[in-house]
């Protein structure tokens, strides 16, 4: 991912991962939680 200080998913250093609803995400210094979007998650729901 390019950080120089090291890129963490849930805590575990990493080159890649695939994101899932609450995972945080920590580059550098900086900690995120990736939410997908509402269109995202819904995009499997009924067809109502």
């Amino acid at each position: 991912m390019g950080s120089l200080n090291g890129t963490y998913f849930d805590g575990v250093l990493v080159d890649q991962a695939l994101l899932h609803d609450g995972a945080e995400v920590q580059v550098g210094k900086f900690r995120m939680t990736f939410y997908a979007s509402r269109s995202t998650r819904d995009a499997g729901g009924s067809d109502s």
